[in-house]
């Protein structure tokens, strides 16, 4: 059983109200619509980190600038080279524990509004012999913009702190 994350979720969704506020109700097939895109760009990060592209984790996945909201604070890659430079540098050590693969099995997408999403839940990395290095939750903002769905922004946080959504 998962724990809400109500201050992320409120944080989030404070971000998004002036913009829902200017929408229009959604439709179930609206919304449907849009947990599918937000679930395929999830599932497109998990597979171009996977297959070592962090090139196109910077142009095709992360909107810039992009944040992370760490432990330490806050940390923004301003270009789509900061972001390939980021991942370079996690990609190099993982490969050194053995890393050959990361998964993100089952998100939990909240649509806020059409422009504006958050995808929830735990991602698990894997040795390249089946073992698990970690599992770890981790929650996404993402928006959209004329290129499709991108990561706004990050934070990691435990695997009972994921955010849920009541459509």
């Amino acid at each position: 059983m998962s724990r809400r994350m109500p201050a992320l979720a409120l944080a989030f969704c404070l971000l998004a109200a002036p913009a829902a506020a200017q929408q229009g109700a959604m439709t179930s097939a609206d919304i449907a619509k849009v947990k599918k895109e937000v679930t395929e760009a999830v599932h497109t990060y998990y597979r171009l980190f996977t297959e070592h592209n962090m090139t196109a984790l910077g142009t095709q996945v992360y909107h810039t600038p992009w944040m992370q909201l760490g432990a330490n604070g806050i940390e923004v890659d301003q270009t789509s080279a900061d972001v390939t430079k980021r991942f370079d540098a996690s990609l190099k050590r993982l490969l050194e524990q053995g890393w050959a693969k990361s998964e993100f099995a089952n998100p939990v997408v909240c649509v806020l509004n059409p422009g504006a999403a958050i995808a929830s839940g735990t991602f698990k990395r894997y040795r390249k012999d089946g073992s698990v290095i970690s599992e770890s939750g981790i929650t996404y903002l993402f928006g959209k913009d004329k290129d499709g769905w991108k990561v706004v922004s990050y934070a990691g946080h435990a695997t009972n702190k994921l955010v849920t959504c009541n459509d």
